[in-house]
């Protein structure tokens, strides 16, 4: 595949998450409407109209009703298909893992260390190596042989007489034996070729090569390699015209003049220091130097010892983090996670816990079951994941999720809940305890789905209520329009995130009711008060119906 793609299996989660949470919410509504409409009892009644009107409302409403329960539940298939795609995508990439793994270590099993075979040595002198040795080859060879240059005096090979193969090792040589035995050294016109520029070489550097395959060679410019020339016959030199090879030309075979290799050595000069090495060491060819800087360069500095790479670096899980939630799980029966991760700041977790164990012992009817720290969608500072039990039809809130990001970071969370209460958004009060008041939010949801999310569509009908008790007798005698513009005013107490484009948004004017009496208790508004009333009865088993609200407004 040309192109990559990238999944987030936590926020694909977390929308599986939502998608059931809006499932749920839809199967409440779809009961509400069962409810409610098999309370009519047929209202349109029997007569000719009614029945004229129960021929297309019945059938259509049926036909509705069963569009709405498919959609439930394609939407719930759904959201658990997106729960298995992160689960395999995260299944996929941890085999993937393993197989590089396991390659990895194979491939590092299998490989050894390149190893050249043990090159064949001259009879006459350790570290001259035949040409030619079976599983031996050098790329470079053909690069570094440079043909020896011929004297004047030399005749051309004869053609008559073929050339000696290069890989022909040559006789031994007495006289350079003796001469190695007594400990005598090459001259210093000799040592000198050893360091500098080969005989017969006229361009190539020994630095320019591979040192490793100059020793193999027997001497940086040695030739090597069934492509090299044979040496040229020597010939003996006519009477009164005496050849000596020369600084700047080859001895016969490749070997350097006045050399221990060459097949007559001559007297090492008067005054040449005797040979140092021990017997049997190895040529000065095959000797490692060790490297120096050049003359004139700067010195080396010697590099400072680079850091350890410590692991360990970085935040640590707080214990009193650790302590909080086994606090949360011993008292309230929660199961607990994220609590632990690195950095999470301690008085976000504390701020939490507060809010839990101010608010869930006073409402039993809160069936929460979890509580989680962990990545949520983006913009998204904290939700529940409501669930229903199929058997029983009991509803209930698995997790409440608060975001790992704002427990990271609560400076930028303040903030943000700042700059939301500060535009009137979220209810007063909420930007004194971010934390504490975004807990309380949500469970209040909670509440709304113990009550099986009935307290939404009787949200108008009790705000109305509460307002015309509070009327005096004269201005209930003002006209629909007075009463109406009274009303509004009255309700628009509430803070901004209870409406949408003007109209009541019931699901967030419950809990952000119930926020403000947790937060304010007396404190609060008439209208919080009276939808806190109804999330409250409507959440208790034995009183369902909400319908005794507006008792129990200051």
């Amino acid at each position: 595949m040309a192109d990559e793609l990238r999944i987030d299996p936590v926020w694909l989660r977390s929308q599986a998450q939502a998608l059931t949470a809006i499932g749920d919410e839809a199967a409440g509504t779809h009961s509400w409407l069962t409810s409610a409409l098999a309370a009519t009892d047929r209202s349109w009644g029997e007569d000719d109209p009614g029945q004229a009107f129960a021929e297309n409302y019945v059938g259509e409403n049926e036909q509705v009703m069963r569009n709405l329960q498919d959609l439930i539940q394609q939407e719930r298939e759904f959201s658990r298909s997106v729960a298995e795609a992160a689960d395999a995508f995260e299944t996929g990439d941890a085999e993937i893992a393993d197989e590089v793994t396991r390659a990895d270590e194979e491939s590092t099993r299998q490989s050894r260390p390149l190893s050249w075979p043990r090159p064949l040595s001259w009879p006459g002198g350790a570290g001259q190596t035949v040409a030619g040795t079976p599983g031996y080859a050098d790329p470079g060879a053909a690069d570094r042989s440079v043909s020896p240059a011929v004297s004047p005096s030399m005749p051309a090979e004869s053609p008559s007489v073929p050339a000696a193969p290069a890989a022909s090792v040559p006789q031994a040589n007495p006289a350079a034996d003796a001469a190695r035995q007594a400990g005598s050294q090459p001259p210093p016109a000799s040592r000198a070729s050893d360091s500098g520029n080969p005989v017969g070489n006229s361009g190539t550097q020994p630095g320019a090569a591979n040192p490793a395959a100059d020793r193999r060679n027997g001497g940086p410019g040695r030739s090597v390699g069934p492509t090299q020339p044979a040496y040229p016959k020597w010939t003996a030199p006519k009477p009164g015209n005496p050849v000596a090879p020369g600084p700047q030309q080859a001895a016969p075979g490749g070997s350097r003049p006045n050399s221990p290799w060459s097949s007559l050595a001559p007297p090492a000069a008067s005054g040449t220091p005797p040979n140092a090495a021990p017997r049997g060491a190895a040529p000065p060819a095959q000797q490692q130097v060790p490297q120096q800087a050049p003359p004139g360069a700067p010195p080396r500095r010697a590099e400072p010892p680079k850091p350890k790479d410590d692991k360990d670096t970085g935040p640590k899980p707080s214990a009193a983090n650790a302590k909080v939630a086994r606090a949360l799980a011993q008292r309230h029966g929660l199961a607990v996670k994220g609590f632990d991760g690195p950095g999470l700041d301690e008085h976000t977790v504390a701020e939490i816990a507060a809010a839990i164990e101010d608010v869930k012992p006073k409402y039993p009817q809160i069936d929460l079951r979890g509580i989680a720290i962990e990545q949520t969608i983006p913009g998204t500072w904290s939700r529940i994941v409501p669930s229903r039990d199929d058997a029983t039809g009991h509803r209930y809130v698995s997790w409440l999720v608060f975001s790992k990001d704002a427990a990271l970071n609560p400076v930028d969370f303040a903030e943000t809940i700042s700059a939301a209460t500060a535009s009137g958004h979220l209810v007063r009060g909420s930007d004194e305890r971010p934390v504490y008041s975004s807990i309380i939010r949500e469970l209040g949801a909670c509440l709304d789905v113990a009550g099986d999310f009935a307290a939404r569509a009787r949200g108008q009908r009790a705000l109305i209520a509460e307002h015309w008790s509070t009327l005096a007798p004269a201005r209930r005698q003002d006209t629909l329009a007075v009463v109406v513009s009274s009303y509004k005013a009255w309700r628009n107490q509430l803070c901004g995130s209870c409406f949408q484009r003007g109209q009541l948004a019931p699901e967030r004017a419950l809990i952000e009711a119930f926020t403000e009496v947790e937060l304010h208790a007396a404190g609060a508004v008439a209208p919080a008060w009276a939808l806190r009333e109804l999330l409250v009865h409507a959440s208790r088993p034995e009183d369902p119906s909400g319908e005794s609200v507006a008792q129990s407004t200051p």
